[in-house]
């Protein structure tokens, strides 16, 4: 029997830090929430409804359609506070949890759940090849392990609690990619994802014009590195010389590094042999 992970009212506090406004009985009661959503178009009654902040749409504004499909929990943003009848709310046994930012919460309440998991996660990000190396992997693993996999490139601060709120007791791994546009967000989202293995493809001039340097974008992916797991792996591309660079600091620190090569580089302890390159693709 696959246990799913649920929520109480405490639990979101404590992932969150936030403080609750509404549904002091709820709380007291230790009523459980099936998962969290941020789409108000598609949200069961036992779902906990976050509101994000988007650039197109606010969720603060969809809190009353989310309501009337039956959710009896919220997580809102502080300076939205004001506009909320939560003495209403409380009557009507409807939790209202407020915080500073619901996306950051939304990152805590991830990491939380992928903390209480016994799933190893392996996070791969890279100027180029993301996508296609989380689908590889994802398909090797997925042979032996139940393996969760990203949907779509869901890889920013949205999409990776996204991909890892999917947590539960059924799965063995996880497989994540994580994307940037500038520097730090790739440690944010390895402070939520935890990873056991970390991957790089490469580092390429993506982002330069933000960076300002390749050694810059070396730095920002390496912020992946540090964020291992202790007991985990790097695993690296010897054929890329910033790579390198960072399976090298690694190594130095004592911590494991695996490197792969399509050039038959000596340092590599993984060899691609019989590549085929096909308009298909490559085998």
């Amino acid at each position: 029997m696959i246990k799913h992970k649920s929520w109480t009212v405490d639990e979101i506090l404590d992932a969150t830090g936030g403080r609750l406004l509404s549904g002091f009985e709820t709380r007291k009661c230790k009523s459980e929430f099936s998962g969290i959503s941020i789409d108000s178009r598609n949200i069961a009654p036992d779902n906990v409804f976050v509101a994000i902040r988007g650039d197109v749409y606010d969720g603060h504004s969809f809190v009353g359609d989310v309501l009337e499909h039956g959710v009896r929990c919220l997580i809102t943003e502080k300076n939205s506070a004001n506009d909320l009848p939560c003495p209403e709310w409380q009557e009507k046994g409807i939790a209202c949890v407020v915080v500073n930012d619901t996306t950051k919460s939304l990152g805590d309440l991830a990491a939380f759940n992928r903390k209480r998991s016994n799933a190893s996660v392996v996070a791969i990000t890279g100027s180029n090849g993301k996508t296609t190396t989380r689908k590889m992997t994802a398909s090797v693993l997925a042979r032996r392990f139940c393996t969760l996999a990203s949907r779509g490139s869901f890889n920013n601060e949205i999409g990776l609690p996204l991909t890892l709120l999917r947590l539960n007791d059924f799965y063995e791994w996880a497989v994540v990619e994580l994307g940037m546009n500038n520097s730090g967000e790739i440690g944010k989202l390895g402070d939520i994802c935890l990873p056991d293995v970390g991957v790089i493809t490469n580092i390429g001039p993506a982002h330069i014009g933000k960076l300002g340097s390749l050694e810059a974008i070396m730095n920002a992916k390496g912020e992946l590195l540090e964020r291992i797991r202790l007991g985990g792996t790097a695993i690296l591309n010897a054929d890329d010389p910033r790579a390198m660079t960072l399976g090298e600091r690694q190594k130095a620190k004592g911590e494991r590094c695996l490197f792969y090569s399509r050039a038959h580089k000596p340092e590599a302890e993984i060899q691609a042999v019989s590549v085929k390159e096909e308009d298909s693709g490559i085998s």
